[in-house]
């Protein structure tokens, strides 16, 4: 028996672009950051997180751009654990 499982990682089969944006808009709000748009959060997808999330925030020093990044995670792991959730396939 073989068995293949697949795993997307970079937006090639399902479109993860608005979890993406609600991600970032729940942490920026637990960061009091103001809501970033979404073609600004488009524009991040592919770089790694802390690069990303710079772009959203300049201002912030180390210790407040790694805390952003570890609210992000939090965020990301709470949407993605809601029951029923799903992104759309491409």
């Amino acid at each position: 028996m073989t068995l293949l499982a697949v795993f997307d990682g970079d937006g090639t089969l399902v479109d993860s672009r608005e979890a993406i944006f609600r991600v970032a808009c729940e942490a920026s709000a637990a960061a009091g950051l103001p809501e970033p748009s979404y073609d600004r959060v488009r524009r991040m997808v592919g770089l790694s997180l802390p690069q990303a999330l710079h772009t959203l925030a300049p201002e912030l020093d180390e210790t407040g751009l790694a805390e952003f990044v570890r609210l992000y995670q939090q965020a990301f792991i709470a949407v993605h654990a809601q029951p029923g959730y799903a992104e759309p396939l491409y």
